[in-house]
């Protein structure tokens, strides 16, 4: 609060991340699922990990953030339930 009370703003740059991937291609669908796993994969790696490590893989390759959400989208309007929905 001390540095925006004194007019000081710092702008951080960040590369867009495009969500959801795009699937027009099997390729490159398939190389994603072999490289990060299906859904659930994903968050039993997630959960199992210390999040300084699974925030230092995601900062080293936006890639598999944007997959996780492309996954976590498909699941919400497909999967059994979405305990974020209730």
């Amino acid at each position: 609060m001390e540095r925006l009370d004194a007019g000081e703003i710092e702008v951080i740059s960040r590369p867009r991340i495009v969500v959801p991937l795009p699937d027009t291609d099997p390729a490159d669908v398939n190389r994603r699922r072999r490289r990060y796993g299906d859904f659930s994969g994903m968050n039993r790696t997630w959960n199992q990990s210390r999040s300084a490590t699974t925030q230092r893989r995601l900062q080293e390759n936006p890639e598999e953030w944007a997959q996780y959400h492309t996954l976590y989208r498909r699941h919400a309007r497909t999967g059994p339930s979405c305990p974020t929905k209730r």
